[in-house]
């Protein structure tokens, strides 16, 4: 989508216009959050910023139009249909709740059709009654709503609002003359797919990290209430197995985007991994510049350290992520915290390896306009100056070895459990110093850096522990101390030739 002007910055994206009120308190009764209140004495609704999540409930509610909201209000919707139906002969009409926006193959494969206009907002429940009329009064024919289902929405009452506009739309559409059914709405949610029967391990991290409590050990594995999941993907960041996937943003379609996006020409390239309710107009901006790439997520939790490392090691230059403000994340508070926290243990080794300034992590909310695409703006003008990425081999060795150690098993179990740890104590209830921890951690990661290098090194064809004592700098005693524990663990081979042993990684695959 192109994109939507936004208002001037530092004005609050919403606004009451209480001289004119109608004192009907429709926008009160609707409110999700509570943030509307009638003044027991001046009757006028009273607005309380702190706890206004802009959902745009209250703006479709007000019979008498006194409510602005500055995103995805009719005027803008109907200006951005009109010219997308300029170069466009379609006459279906798409809109989409960013919570749960299919893959385009499903909507073909729900309309029979690859001729649409897709519209994605924050939640479909913002849209009003007139909304539909002013639509087919343009030549639009059919419109097709894909909703939250009712439990699952961001915003708690859009999905249920949508359905009630949707009747009433359809009612007046129908006694206009135009088919009854000319508007279709179709629910869904993008929830977590496991592989738990066979690559579950039980280690009990995705039950600690759910901020739903959706997910419980039984029988030797993790098994889900899906009733209870709201597809923030955390779990998925955590499993030590990698045996959990999220619809919407499978870790192979997120691969696809990068490497696509690796392909392009020209540069410097910035890749931005965006929880898509941080900035409600940030994923407009995707098309403003050929040189960088939006990938929305249901939440920066999603975000994964080997898609950041992966990005880098395909040529992009810069990696920036979008989380919500602290307090603002829509996860249960979970995803900003889990995201950045990550970063922290990135950047450590990224500086080690002289780059840690391609990456970075910014904070946005639609309550602050302008505060994302100032971010943006200022990133990738520092990448800019940057210039391009260069890495040297040494530089391309340790990036692709610590990526091997982000897929570790153990070293994911452990990064996952630090939170439960340093606030619960460890399995007898003992308090651990986040110093005490800090150690502990460097050291298994350290530990685990030698033996990801020795692999890395192992793969390339059989070698001594002399030789690769010498490529991974360490003593040869050293070396044979994790030779013997990777044969252990079954990572690796080894062979007698010409009175020598030799050692051999086995293949990652």
């Amino acid at each position: 989508m192109s994109g939507e002007p936004a208002p001037a910055a530092g004005d609050f994206p919403l606004k009451i216009h209480t001289e004119n009120c109608g004192d009907c308190v429709f926008c009160v009764s609707v409110c999700p959050f509570e943030a509307l209140k009638s003044d027991e004495k001046t009757k006028k609704v009273q607005l309380d910023k702190e706890k206004c999540k802009l959902c745009g409930l209250c703006y479709t509610s007000c019979p008498a139009g006194q409510i602005d909201v500055a995103y995805y209000d009719k005027g803008k919707l109907l200006d951005r249909l009109e010219r997308t139906m300029g170069g466009n002969d379609a006459k279906t009409l798409v809109l989409a709740c960013r919570g749960s926006e299919p893959r385009r193959e499903a909507i073909v494969a729900e309309l029979g059709s690859d001729r649409f206009i897709e519209l994605t907002l924050p939640c479909v429940g913002r849209l009003p009654m007139a909304f539909f009329l002013a639509a087919a009064e343009k030549g639009i024919e059919k419109i097709a709503i894909f909703s939250c289902e009712e439990d699952y929405c961001r915003f708690k009452k859009g999905a249920t609002a949508i359905g009630n506009t949707v009747t009433g739309a359809s009612v007046l559409l129908s006694d206009m003359g135009y088919p009854e059914d000319i508007i279709t709405l179709k629910r869904g949610a993008h929830r977590v797919i496991p592989d738990t029967e066979n690559r579950c391990i039980s280690c009990g991290n995705c039950v600690t990290m759910c901020p739903y409590q959706g997910v419980k050990l039984d029988s030797g594995a993790a098994k889900f209430d899906m009733a209870l999941c709201k597809g923030c993907g955390i779990c998925v960041a955590e499993c030590p197995k990698m045996c959990l996937e999220l619809q919407g943003s499978e870790s192979v379609k997120i691969a696809k985007e990068i490497a696509d996006f690796s392909s392009v020409a020209g540069g410097p390239k910035v890749i931005s991994f965006v929880c898509s309710w941080s900035e409600f107009t940030a994923l407009d901006l995707a098309d403003l510049t050929p040189n960088l790439k939006l990938v929305p997520l249901p939440c920066a939790g999603r975000v994964e350290m080997v898609d950041i490392l992966s990005a880098l090691l395909n040529g992009i230059d810069g990696v920036l992520v979008v989380t919500c403000l602290d307090g603002e994340c829509k996860q249960e508070k979970s995803g900003d915290k889990h995201a950045r926290r990550y970063e922290e243990k990135l950047r450590t080794h990224l500086k080690s390896v002289g780059i840690s300034e391609r990456v970075a992590v910014i904070s946005a909310s639609p309550k602050q306009m302008g505060r994302f695409k100032e971010g943006l703006e200022q990133f990738t003008a520092h990448i800019g100056n940057l210039g391009r990425l260069k890495l040297s081999d040494r530089q391309r060795e340790a990036l692709t070895i610590f990526k091997s150690v982000c897929m570790d098993v153990r070293i994911r179990w452990l990064f996952a459990r630090e939170k439960e740890i340093l606030e619960k104590g460890n399995a007898y209830g003992e308090k651990v110093p986040a110093e005490t921890w800090s150690r502990f951690v460097e050291e298994a990661l350290a530990d685990r850096l030698i033996q990801h290098s020795i692999l890395h090194h192992a793969r390339e064809r059989p070698m001594s522990p002399a030789e690769l004592a010498k490529l991974v700098g360490l003593d040869p005693p050293v070396v044979l101390r994790h030779l013997i524990d990777l044969k252990r663990r079954n990572l690796i081979f080894m062979r007698h030739q010409h009175g020598q042993q030799l050692f051999t990684a086995r293949s990652e695959g």
